[in-house]
């Protein structure tokens, strides 16, 4: 095959490598709680791994597109799809079938889809096989500007949310006196007063309420929230989504779900969504954004 040909397939590869990455970081709060979604890391954890992962993608995408170490790119082309080859037929086996965030939130792909996309780079990576590296002068500079200028624009664009976990709280506010009328006048359970309560303010229709109820219900799951009975209020309204089909997507151990009609609702949370309340004895001792749950 014409060198011709195998750099065009490499562009290919590049041009893939780099709209993967892109998707995943316009779409990061998802892949976040996706990957925090398997247990096995704590939530500041699957934050830098979620941009690390983009960032090795951006980074390989540039790399292969320049072309400045065949070989070398070659390899680290083919481990780096073999290993989440492998990580595909894990979630196969396992039966997983939900979209495993390849193409972020553009392209919905389960993993036996996203199998099949990578059998289809592996094959077009091994055409690529004997391409000549491009003549450039001062391969390491260029190696390492595009190293640190991918993680720079990564980091840039979208920091973790626990970088700013103080600056998000700030921003996280509640009237209390709006909560307070609502328990005194009977439109929320009098039994919020007693003991340790989770209060979850969502609306069925936002997508943020729904990845901060998933965050806060992977996070009771490995005792690193408050366990107190959960209510979840939702803001009654036009209903465009079944409650329970919320619910269940979330994953929440909920005790209990009810509505709120909209002007207390909107009174307690100020218009912003969602907000979640831990209160002890009536009093509140911790409120969350969705940023800065934790």
């Amino acid at each position: 095959m014409k060198q011709g040909v195998k750099y065009a397939l490499r562009v290919l590869l590049g041009i893939l490598f780099i709209f993967s990455a892109l998707a995943k970081l316009i779409s990061v709060d998802q892949f976040e709680i996706y990957i925090f979604g398997f247990r096995l890391f704590g939530l500041g954890l699957s934050y830098l791994i979620a941009r690390a992962i983009i960032v090795m993608e951006l980074t390989l995408g540039i790399l292969l597109i320049l072309n400045l170490n065949s070989q070398a790119i070659y390899i680290t082309s083919f481990l780096l799809l073999a290993f989440f080859t492998l990580f595909l037929i894990g979630l196969s086996i396992a039966g997983n079938r939900d979209s495993c965030h390849c193409f972020g939130e553009m392209m919905a792909m389960n993993p036996i889809h996203s199998l099949l996309k990578n059998i289809v780079l592996i094959v077009i990576l091994r055409l690529s096989a004997g391409l000549k590296s491009f003549r450039i002068p001062y391969k390491p500079l260029w190696y390492t500007l595009i190293i640190i200028g991918s993680i720079s624009a990564v980091f840039i664009i979208s920091p973790p949310d626990n970088w700013r976990y103080e600056q998000y709280s700030q921003s996280t506010t509640i009237s209390e006196k709006a909560l307070h009328d609502a328990l005194t006048k009977g439109l929320l359970p009098a039994d919020l007063l007693e003991g340790e309560k989770v209060v979850c303010f969502v609306s069925v229709t936002c997508q943020y309420c729904l990845m901060a109820a998933q965050k806060i219900a992977i996070l009771r799951s490995k005792e690193d929230f408050s366990n107190g009975e959960l209510t979840v209020v939702f803001g009654e309204g036009n209903i465009e989504r079944d409650p329970l089909e919320f619910l269940e997507e979330s994953g929440l151990d909920y005790e209990r779900y009810l509505f709120l009609d909209a002007s207390p609702f909107l009174r307690i949370t100020g218009g912003t969504m969602p907000l979640t309340i831990v209160l002890n004895e009536g009093k509140i001792i911790a409120k969350y954004g969705y940023r800065d749950i934790r």
